[in-house]
């Protein structure tokens, strides 16, 4: 399994994804992917001030 941390590495993911489907790579279904963000709140000031 592979942990994505970030927004950044969850579109370099997408991308990579996409580029093997143009290609006609498939996937394997043994490829898992778990994506981790910290916690983030509906109401801006209440995560601000949380940090």
């Amino acid at each position: 399994m592979k942990t994505i941390h970030s927004p950044e590495g969850v579109s370099l993911l997408m991308e990579n994804l996409w580029l093997r489907h143009k290609a006609g790579i498939k996937q394997r279904p043994s490829n898992v992917y778990m994506v981790e963000f910290e916690e983030r709140y509906d109401n801006t000031e209440e995560y601000v001030q949380k940090k």
